[in-house]
């Protein structure tokens, strides 16, 4: 059928308007992405800046660390060198010195003249301690003050003595605890920063007087680094050239002919005796003084400086000598039983013996505490002997109790074990800054040769397998222990509940008032050139936690053992 001219046109109008249509449609897309390329460009250019500007940063922070790198460099280069300086001038004053003194005769003193200064100086300890130390600790005691915990934690202390019914908690020895604990903190105070170290006058005479103290010990730990050098290869000659170093600069026996440098020391010895008697007056001991006037605490500060200053003077004397110094405390004194008339240890005059030298009633008892290092000398003025030959110049004042023991009785002893005990030697390059926190530095123990040793053996064989004491042990405050039960050989009974009250016993807690357990220190072992060191551990943050747990619970539980140890 043919189709009308109308229909075709028609039909060509509707294609063109379609095509129209989709051409309209084209645009607005072309629009679109020409929209979207223009958006993409511009980000790329923002990208591309940012790329540019992190490139730059990158670039200036690598040379900023090439800078850094440079100064540390320089830094650590100076150092060295310095170190160096000082050890060179350190060396050429002493060899200039040495063949002057090397002409010289032996300023060694005679063993007993030592003896007696030493005992002269020790006998101000004690009474400062008896002066200004609290007559009632009972306080501290049972609300755990937290100086109180550090001193009871102290390695011259035995974890066991908390527990022991004639200890130094009791109601008989109470009174005198703080005096004990006192003269054992400042005793053992003066043997970590006087005695152990030959160098401690040496603070700061290399730097400048302005400088921080960090960097005045400096001078200090260049001595220790040159002396264990020397000890490494030949231990006579190290200790010959600290006896002469100690010599340029320390306290000559005639004061009249001092040299500018013996004089400069001399003043820099009464600085260091000053910051002394600040880091203890401020430290754990603080805890242990009696209340007093402001006059009395300047007096006391007094006092304080002046027993300082004449153990640290003396001390540079002694350390001027080719003799070793060093001090046993109760690692090395604790490892055998009391036994009277040892040569390396006394009782203290508190546990009132018969006779300190014929009473043997606590012979084979725990030794608890050292209230007093023994101070002995190795060695000799020919620089000889350093291992074998021991003198002992101070012998160490002991504590002795049961130790909360039913049998404090200890089995028989090797004879090597009891006529030996370990030696340790001061290193000052390992020394803490405060002295409030002691290192453990332990190297291997030399044995003291006693004279008579073997005759001492048998000694304190017969007396750990002594025959029980009729009357037993006399009683800390005048009176007799034979009330206590014993067993059938004659010795106390510790861990049955004693009848009496004195013996600080609480029957509602079933004898168990002092039962609970301080942490322990931790004992670090590391080898020195110098030989070995012995040194407490504070590590007070590590244990305060768990220490806590012995003085914690509430306050009538406070009151419930003040009451049983007697007080009201």
């Amino acid at each position: 059928m043919p189709v009308s001219i109308a229909a075709l046109a028609e039909e060509h109008a509707n294609v063109i308007h379609n095509m129209h249509q989709q051409s309209n449609v084209l645009e607005d897309i072309h629009s679109t992405l020409n929209d979207s390329y223009l958006n993409l460009r511009s980000q790329y250019e923002d990208l591309r800046k940012q790329c540019i500007a992190l490139e730059q940063e990158r670039t200036e922070r690598e040379s900023l660390t090439e800078k850094l790198k440079r100064e540390r460099d320089s830094l650590l280069a100076e150092r060295a060198k310095r170190v160096a300086e000082d050890e060179g001038k350190i060396r050429a004053a002493q060899e200039a010195a040495f063949a002057f003194n090397a002409q010289m005769t032996s300023i060694a003193q005679p063993d007993e003249e030592i003896r007696k200064k030493l005992a002269s100086i020790q006998s101000q300890w004690a009474g400062f301690a008896k002066e200004w130390a609290s007559k009632d600790i009972t306080k501290l005691y049972t609300e755990g003050d937290t100086h109180f915990l550090k001193v009871m934690t102290q390695p011259y202390i035995a974890a066991s003595e908390r527990n022991a019914n004639d200890g130094l908690f009791s109601k008989a020895i109470l009174p005198s605890s703080g005096r004990l604990l006192l003269q054992a903190e400042l005793s053992h105070f003066i043997c970590w920063n006087l005695i152990s170290t030959p160098f401690f006058s040496f603070h700061g005479i290399l730097a400048d007087r302005k400088t921080k103290t960090e960097e005045m010990n400096s001078s200090a730990l260049v001595l220790e680094s040159i002396c264990q050098e020397i000890i490494n290869d030949d231990p006579a000659a190290g200790h010959a050239w600290r006896a002469q170093t100690v010599g340029l600069f320390g306290v000559p026996r005639d004061h009249q002919n001092q040299t500018s440098a013996q004089r400069a020391s001399a003043k820099r010895r009464e600085d260091r005796y000053e910051e002394l008697v600040d880091e203890f007056d401020k430290g754990r001991s603080s805890c242990l003084y009696r209340a007093c006037s402001h006059a009395d605490y300047f007096r006391r500060r007094t006092s304080l400086k002046n027993l300082l200053h004449d153990t640290g003077e003396y001390l540079t004397q002694l350390w001027m000598q080719k003799v070793h110094i060093a001090t046993l405390d109760l690692p090395e004194l604790g490892h055998s039983p009391f036994r009277i008339g040892a040569e390396e240890y006394e009782p203290h005059n508190r546990l009132k013996l018969d006779d300190e030298k014929t009473d043997t009633s606590l012979d084979g008892w725990p030794i608890q505490m050292v209230v007093q290092p023994a101070i002995v000398a190795c060695g000799n003025e020919q620089g000889a002997d350093y291992a074998k030959l021991k003198k002992i110049w101070a012998r160490a004042i002991v504590w002795v109790s049961s130790g909360g023991r039913s049998d404090p009785v200890r089995p028989p002893l090797k004879p090597a074990e009891q006529t030996s005990v370990g030696l340790h030697i001061m290193n000052v390059a390992q020394r803490s800054q405060s002295p409030q926190h002691y290192d453990m530095v332990t190297s291997n123990s030399l044995p003291i040769q006693v004279p008579g040793s073997d005759e001492q053996a048998e000694s304190t064989m017969a007396s750990v397998k002594r025959k029980p004491q009729p009357t037993g042990r006399r009683s800390i405050d005048g009176g007799s222990r034979s009330s206590l039960p014993q067993d059938p050989n004659g010795r106390p009974q510790l861990n049955r509940a004693p009848t009496n009250p004195d013996m600080g016993w609480d029957p509602a807690t079933n004898g168990q008032l002092m039962q609970r357990s301080f942490a322990g220190v931790p004992q670090h072992i590391t080898r020195t050139p110098m030989g070995p060191t012995l040194r407490g551990g504070d590590n007070s943050s590590k244990r305060s936690k768990s220490s806590q747990n012995w003085f914690s619970g509430k306050i009538s539980n406070s009151r419930k053992q003040s009451s049983a140890l007697g007080f009201s």
